[in-house]
This record gives structure tokens, sequence and C-alpha cells, in this order.
């Protein structure tokens, strides 16, 4: 049942999905090829690339669809009128963001193959990071959709993005951190993994528990 509700929002987007593709495998190269970064930093500046690109190619298909699904809001009332239940509908938005980001792993890790000397090796540890900051954006962004509405939910994000930085720089003035040894680290990092995986699962549990709740009790 879910799976025709992110077949829809995929036929919703298709018109973006083969620039996207090709977005996808071109630009994380060809950014690192542009910035030409000194060897001992090439790893650390390709990997930062990749994220930014998955950012903007999740954040860019996801909002697509949620822009459509704002302009025709009959269209989610007749759906609702269908056998697909609302925690289903919900549902399916997580499913479609995290679908997006599988496909944009696997274009990577192609492009990865083709043009290795300007692409990141996709380590383990590089994907779950990536999905665990796509995973939380995605978690916060989406029940501030149903509350909102698209349009101002685009706005709250956005103050979001932009004051991260600086409520970060706050922090750090104010407050001395201690220097945690980065061997330690290696040494618990399947831990660390194990740890990350089981907050993504928690995070989008409530997140969807909260995106219900808010659906559930609106009236279309």
């Amino acid at each position: 049942m879910i799976y025709n509700l992110v077949r829809k929002d995929v036929l919703i987007v298709r018109k973006y999905i083969y620039f996207m593709i090709v977005f996808s495998f071109v630009a994380p190269p060809f950014l690192l090829w542009n910035m030409e970064p000194p060897k001992s930093m090439v790893n650390f500046y390709a990997s930062m690339i990749f994220f930014l690109v998955l950012f903007v190619t999740v954040l860019f298909l996801s909002n697509s669809v949620s822009l459509v699904d704002e302009k025709y809001q009959k269209g989610c009332a007749y759906l609702c009128t269908t056998p697909y239940s609302r925690k289903q509908i919900v549902t399916s938005k997580y499913l479609f963001s995290y679908l997006v980001f599988i496909g944009y792993c696997l274009i990577y890790k192609l492009s990865n193959m083709v043009i290795p000397k300007y692409t990141a090796d996709l380590s383990i540890e590089l994907v779950a990071i990536s999905f665990f900051g796509i995973s939380l954006f995605r978690c916060i962004l989406i029940p501030l959709e149903f509350k909102f509405g698209y349009e101002k939910a685009k706005y709250i994000i956005t103050f979001l993005i932009i004051g991260t930085p600086f409520i970060v720089s706050m922090v750090s003035e104010n407050f001395s951190f201690i220097k945690i040894d980065a061997s330690y680290l290696m040494e618990i990092k399947n831990i660390i993994i194990v740890a990350g995986c089981v907050a993504v699962l928690l995070i989008n549990i409530l997140s969807i528990l909260i995106s219900c709740h808010i659906f559930e009790s609106k009236d279309l």
C-alpha cells in the first residue's frame, strides 16, 4: 500500500529525476576538481561535497513533492477518502526522502568507480553520518510542513539553517570543550555507529508519531 504512495511522489517529480541523476553524477567530481584541494585534504573535501550534493538533491526533490501537495490540497483530501490511512500517507513522505538518499548513494558509487580521483570512497562511516544528517533534517521539516504548510515551513527551516552557524559559534565561544582522544573514538567506532543507528530510528519514530498526530487532527 505504501509502495503506491511513494510511487505517486516519484511520478510527481519524474520530470526532474533525470536531471538530478546527471547532477548527482557530475556535480561531486566537478566541484572537487574545481576546488583543487591539497592532497592531504582531498578525502575530507570530497566527503563534504558528497553531503552537500546529497542535501541539495534530497531537499530539491522532497520540496518539489511538497510544493505540489500544497498547490493541490483537494488531491490530498481525496487521497484521505481512499483505503490509504493518514499514517501511511505520512510514512510515505519519509520513505520517499530515504529512497532519494539510496538512489544518490548508488549514483555516487558509480561516479566513484568512473572518476575515483575526484570522489571520496563511499565508506560505511560517511554513509551513516550523512544519513543521520539528512534524517534529522527531514524529521524536523516534515512535521513543520504538516503543521504550517510547505510555504511557512520553508521559511522556518531556512531560518534554522542560517541561524545554526551563529548558535554553534556562540556556544563554542562561551563554553570550553574537553578534548577527546581521537584514537579512543576509533576504538569505539562500531559502538558509535550502532548508537547512531538507534538514535536515527528513535528520531524517525518520534517524528512520524508527531506528524501523524498533526495530520490526523487536520480538517481537510
